[in-house]
């Protein structure tokens, strides 16, 4: 919702100091000071709305958006049965003939991603499958949707990936394993 966003955008600008990758880095780099609390706006998942909608309400205000893309879905993109079925199965969202599941559950293609960059907005890494990676994964698993999915992401983009987004919110959706490769391959997490 458009409208809605922007409210959300409008309200946050004036309570906050919204903080893009550079003015992070400057802060976290004791570079920056803040008068306000700071507000790094992401987005999740790769969705073509966070395109089509969402880069340009931030655009229109002047912030710079992190956007987290698991690789796999951005190159179902050309195929809206594979990016479906990428929904409901990777992304656990409700069943690929609902309603909603047409616009709505399309990924952004490259170009929209490199699109983003062009912009100003960071992209960063959501794994390959938007898999949990908890400690039942094997190694070669975790280094897949770590750090194959990051380099399938900087080719794609010809830029370099410094940041990652865990997918799933649970404490068993993360190990020890998995956080160590993600700090030797990360700014950011």
């Amino acid at each position: 919702d458009r409208d809605n966003f922007r409210s959300h955008i409008r309200y946050y600008r004036r309570c906050f100091t919204m903080l893009g990758a550079a003015e992070l880095t400057a802060f976290l780099e004791g570079a920056l000071t803040l008068d306000r609390p700071g507000l790094v706006v992401t987005f999740d998942d790769g969705f073509r709305n966070n395109y089509a909608v969402a880069a340009d309400v931030l655009d229109e205000f002047g912030v710079k958006g992190f956007f987290f893309i698991p690789a796999d879905f951005i190159q179902c993109a050309e195929r809206p049965g594979a990016a479906k079925e990428f929904v409901v199965h990777q992304l656990g969202m409700g069943s690929a003939s609902e309603s909603w599941c047409n616009d709505d559950c399309m990924p952004m293609a490259w170009d929209d991603v490199r699109d983003l960059v062009r912009r100003g907005h960071s992209i960063g890494c959501h794994t390959m499958t938007h898999r949990g990676l908890g400690r039942h994964e094997d190694e070669q698993t975790l280094y897949r949707e770590i750090v194959e999915a990051k380099l399938v992401i900087e080719r794609s983009l010809g830029t370099t990936v410094t940041a990652f987004c865990w997918p799933h919110g649970s404490l068993s959706s993360h190990s020890k394993e998995a956080f160590d490769l993600v700090r030797r391959h990360y700014s950011y997490a």
